[in-house]
């Protein structure tokens, strides 16, 4: 018990030495005055002053104010500063005054002068109305005239000089012989060689309009300079060259058409922001009573173009059916995107605040100002602002003004990239899967064939067709290819697929149902017998079982138009896994003319059958989420002419019913499409596959 005793009072005289170190630590600290100009003299001192005005032509000055300032700079603290003021008149009505103040810091001067001229001043929104005498780049002067002072001249010049503030005023009427310019001039002068120490120089602050100029400028050239760069070295695809074949009658290169739907989307997108930015001048303007009608019609014209009619016909291959988790109540964990969007919105406010901070810091010079001592803002100095300006400052007690930018900088990008990935990992809980996506849309499906490797394939995407704007303006451009192809699949219809039988949350993509190994290949019946188009990636790192089961189930289906995909690999790489595909596929009768694609093919990226013609392919020299949509509507266009010939009894209604038989369809013999000449005979189709039949057909007739 004594033992005890003896431990439990150890321990509190041990803490209350600890307590007692920690103040004759933080004593010192607290009580320390901060690195600036020592105290000279008394704060209530008068300072030195001119006697009297330089008197040019004989002019008789009379002092009518020689006292105190009533004014008190940082009154209530213990750096306050003192003014003293004196003024003098003519007989014609010139006047001049004369205040200063003492302070008891070198750096109390320059924050007051600053706050008077930058914080309290007046501006335009992008300048002030200060201006430098000839000579002088340290005073700063402002003039004013007019009927609002009686016909007279007025200039104030202000500036600090060591530890006093002064402010000088020159009033004159029109009949003085005195400018007034010239004689606040002179009189800042006179005293300046009466006050000890040097004059400071203040920098204007660049204010909010030339801020985020100067802001958005410099952003644009770090993204050029460095994530640009960044991406390109991070892209597989980049500098890969692919082959397409020339002359072939059945080989389209899309390369052109591409390039061409990637500017034309790029002038809607700027249509669009004119429009936005019309829209926003437009109100401002009426907002200051003024009639906006150049930004009106600049807006009606973007407005045409961007959405009314879109520039060009070629944007009808672009069409984007974006995947949105919206099965919120349909889904077991489906509230789990609410509470992840939310989170994820929570991340871009904060993005946006920073960047607001970062601007109003910025644009008022608070960095750059006497506030900033030694890098750090000097907290004595933070009531001297308004009340809202005070939690801005407060960022720049802890952080060095050199190092906000770059902090700022690494904090939006943070939040910002937090925002996106917290926002596609909360979508995936809210994904519907293939029944209700097919109960949702009543079209047939499309099913997606792939070898499960191809799941974590990434490619470069287009900013244009993400799904939500975080993704848009986001700086990561890859993402999953499934999810890139898919959102353009769907404008024909829902895609349905397979999903890993290990897999609990499924991924942005196809509508996927996850079975187990004994069921799914009647499950891939029941869909190729619904089914409007099979669309078969064939770029797989081996010819699996499963995969070999499915290509030749699809041979005996000769009714069901099937697509082959190329996924986005390297030339080589991508070459080596078609051959392995294709050779496998040649052995059955409906895929044995893809012995002509064995080599020569890696620009390929759709392939399908055209009644009557035989393979065909869509490709380009690149690879890109542009090259993709361009092939894919045209292979979905010869896709669903081939549908019709082959099953052109079959009505829409009997496609989309669920009572169709899910047994094996028996083989369906292609029609013999022919003309008396025995040339086989072409329906006309609209794009690019239309002309090239055209152009091929003309030059076998020659």
């Amino acid at each position: 018990m004594k033992s005890a005793v003896c431990a439990h009072w150890k321990g509190r005289m041990l803490l209350l030495l600890t307590a007692v170190s920690c103040l004759s630590l933080a004593i010192p600290f607290l009580t320390a005055e901060p690195a600036l100009a020592a105290v000279v003299g008394q704060p209530t001192a008068i300072p030195p002053l001119v006697s009297r005005p330089p008197s040019i032509h004989g002019e008789d000055w009379q002092r009518i104010v020689n006292s105190p300032s009533s004014m008190v700079l940082f009154a209530k603290t213990d750096h306050s500063c003192h003014g003293w003021r004196r003024a003098w008149r003519t007989s014609d009505g010139t006047r001049v005054g004369l205040a200063v103040w003492t302070c008891q810091y070198a750096n109390d001067a320059s924050v007051a002068l600053w706050n008077l001229l930058f914080l309290q001043g007046k501006n335009s929104g992008s300048s002030f109305p200060y201006f430098h005498p000839a000579g002088h780049p340290d005073f700063w002067a402002e003039s004013a005239s007019g009927p609002s002072i009686n016909d007279r001249h007025n200039t104030v010049i202000s500036y600090s000089r060591s530890r006093y503030f002064v402010i000088v005023d020159a009033l004159t009427p029109e009949t003085s012989a005195y400018n007034a310019v010239a004689l606040a001039t002179l009189m800042a002068s006179q005293e300046t060689d009466q006050l000890p120490g040097p004059t400071s120089h203040l920098t204007a602050p660049p204010l909010l309009n030339k801020a985020a100029g100067e802001l958005a400028v410099t952003a644009l050239v770090v993204y050029l300079i460095m994530f640009l760069p960044l991406r390109a070295w991070r892209n597989p695809l980049s500098g890969q060259s692919y082959q397409t074949r020339r002359g072939d009658a059945r080989w389209y290169d899309m390369t052109p058409e591409a390039a061409g739907l990637k500017w034309l989307l790029r002038l809607r997108g700027l249509a669009r922001l004119i429009f936005y930015l019309s829209c926003a001048g437009a109100l401002t303007q009426l907002l200051t009573h003024q009639t906006p009608i150049s930004l009106i019609v600049f807006a009606a014209i973007s407005a045409w173009f961007a959405w009314i009619r879109p520039v060009g016909r070629s944007l009808r291959r672009w069409k984007v059916r974006r995947v949105r988790g919206l099965s919120l109540t349909k889904t077991p964990f489906g509230w789990l995107e609410l509470v992840f969007g939310l989170t994820s919105l929570a991340c871009v406010i904060c993005a946006l605040i920073v960047i607001l901070l970062v601007l109003l810091i910025y644009s008022y010079g608070f960095a750059s100002s006497p506030l900033v001592v030694d890098g750090v803002l000097d907290p004595r100095y933070l009531n001297v602002t308004a009340k809202w300006q005070q939690g801005i400052l407060a960022l720049l007690v802890g952080i060095r003004s050199q190092d906000l930018f770059e902090i700022s900088g690494i904090v939006i990008f943070v939040l910002l990239g937090a925002a996106a990935l917290l926002r596609r990992f909360g979508r995936r809980f809210a994904l519907a899967d293939a029944v209700r996506a097919q109960e949702r849309d009543s079209r047939p499906p499309i099913l997606y064939l792939r070898n499960f490797s191809d799941d974590v394939l990434t490619m470069p995407s287009s900013s244009l067709a993400r799904t939500s704007l975080i993704e848009r303006i986001s700086i990561v451009n890859r993402q999953p290819f499934e999810e890139i192809l898919v959102r353009h699949l769907s404008a024909k219809g829902p895609v349905v697929a397979l999903s890993h039988p290990s897999s609990r949350l499924p991924a942005i993509g196809a509508a996927k149902l996850t079975l187990p190994n004994d069921k799914w290949q009647e499950q891939i019946r029941t869909w190729i017998a619904k089914a409007q188009m099979v669309v078969v990636a064939v770029t797989p790192p081996r010819v699996s079982e499963g995969l070999h089961w499915e290509i030749e189930y699809l041979a005996q289906c000769a009714a069901v138009p099937v697509i082959l995909v190329f996924s986005p690999y390297k030339e080589r790489d991508l070459m080596f896994r078609w051959w392995q595909f294709a050779m496998e596929a040649v052995k059955l009768p409906r895929f044995a003319e893809l012995s002509r694609y064995l080599e020569h093919n890696s620009g390929a990226h759709f392939m399908t059958q055209r009644p009557g013609f035989g393979w065909v392919t869509w490709g380009a020299r690149r690879r890109s989420e542009f090259t993709y949509a361009a092939c894919w509507w045209e292979a979905s266009l010869v896709a669903e002419e081939y549908r019709h010939a082959v099953q052109p009894d079959l009505s829409d209604d009997l496609q989309r019913a669920p009572s169709m038989s899910s047994e094996p369809l028996s083989p369906i013999r292609t029609p013999a499409m022919v003309t008396n000449t025995g040339e086989p005979r072409r329906k006309p189709a609209d794009g690019v596959a239309g002309r090239h039949r055209a152009v091929a057909s003309r030059r076998r007739r020659r």
